[in-house]
């Protein structure tokens, strides 16, 4: 029956985990496509953009980032068409990824804005900051520091409006940084301060600021 398929799908798949995890990708792919084509056959949207979405993997740790590409692009719209919004959001920072690993900056920082509109649409804040956060970072790795401070700047409203101190303390770290690599050094001093008043572990809190007041000074002698 329809229960004894779908159990035998998840069967197949933790199959293809195990072989996966033992770098054997060839044979973890045979169990991963007869999983999802199980999937399939019962239509189970989620669990066939799942599966997609190991599969891809699967590729992309073998070095094929061209097929894994096709993959991602395909569990993407099968999370699109039937409105699975973790199946898309997973599909596009997958995406963005291999065109990080491709080399590919201008198509990286396009998923990553999609992956902001679509979590926008849902208006799920946390993953909201979560998005901003990822472009911020993927400015900064390019040395485009105007531009990361603002996405940070945008994370952080939002995560100071949910009182989420983990991510403020984190964020007040990396517009710290930012300013930091852009010379802004009073403005990046102010955030690793207010990293420092907001920590609560005092003995980590008081190593950080020695570390980046070091860092600041060796910055201004050069």
């Amino acid at each position: 029956g329809i229960n004894d398929k779908m159990g035998m799908a998840h069967c197949l798949s933790n199959i293809g985990s195990m072989i996966e995890n033992m770098e054997e990708f060839e044979k973890a792919l045979e169990y991963r496509n007869k999983s999802y084509q199980l999937y399939k056959d019962l239509d189970a949207k989620f669990d066939m953009g799942k599966s997609l979405i190991f599969i891809g993997a699967c590729y992309n740790k073998m070095g094929d980032y061209e097929k894994a590409l096709e993959i991602y692009i395909k569990s993407f719209k099968v999370g699109e068409n039937s409105g699975e919004n973790i199946i898309i959001t997973n599909s596009l920072s997958n995406i963005g990824n291999l065109y990080k690993r491709m080399g590919n900056f201008n198509k990286l920082i396009e998923y990553r804005k999609r992956i902001l509109v679509v979590q926008q649409e849902q208006d799920q804040k946390k993953y909201i900051i979560s998005a901003y956060s990822q472009l911020g970072w993927a400015f900064f790795t390019q040395g485009l520091y105007d531009q990361s401070t603002q996405n940070y700047n945008n994370a952080l409203l939002i995560a100071e409006e949910l009182k989420d101190n983990n991510e403020v303390l984190r964020l007040f770290i990396n517009l710290g940084l930012s300013h930091f690599h852009n010379k802004s050094y009073d403005k990046a001093l102010d955030y690793f301060e207010n990293f420092e008043k907001l920590q609560t572990d005092n003995s980590t809190s008081e190593i950080f600021i020695q570390l980046t007041k070091k860092m600041l000074n060796q910055e201004f002698d050069t």
